[in-house]
């Protein structure tokens, strides 16, 4: 929260067609560079011990989204990745559903997509 007030963003949750222009709101591309960023400040000072900063990654499922004829729910998503040391499991670290400061959903890649219920 204090880096993204310090930057003037003042994010809220998910996907905000209002904010459209709004330089304080981002998408999920930008979420997930930001946050790739700053597990990698924090790897980089020793603060991930179990942990190793992967990279980013997008998942879709654009068929079912047309299928379903609710497009925007299965949009191609993006989320920093971090890997367990010990087992290899990545993780999807995601602040993208919760508003600016609030701490990210951490979950199993396999598991990971947006939920908009």
């Amino acid at each position: 929260m204090k880096v993204g007030n310090k930057l003037g963003i003042h994010d809220r949750a998910g996907m905000q067609f209002s904010g459209s222009g709004d330089p304080t709101q981002e998408d999920c591309v930008d979420v997930s560079t930001n946050t790739l960023s700053y597990l990698l400040v924090m790897q980089a000072n020793g603060l991930l011990k179990y942990h190793t900063v992967d990279s980013t990654m997008s998942k879709e499922n654009l068929a079912k989204g047309f299928a379903a004829l609710d497009p925007v729910k299965y949009w191609p998503h993006w989320s920093a990745i971090i890997k367990d040391n010990t087992t290899g499991q990545k993780y999807a670290v995601d602040r993208w559903p919760f508003d600016q400061g609030e701490n990210p959903a951490v979950v199993k890649v396999e598991d990971w997509y947006i939920k908009t219920h």
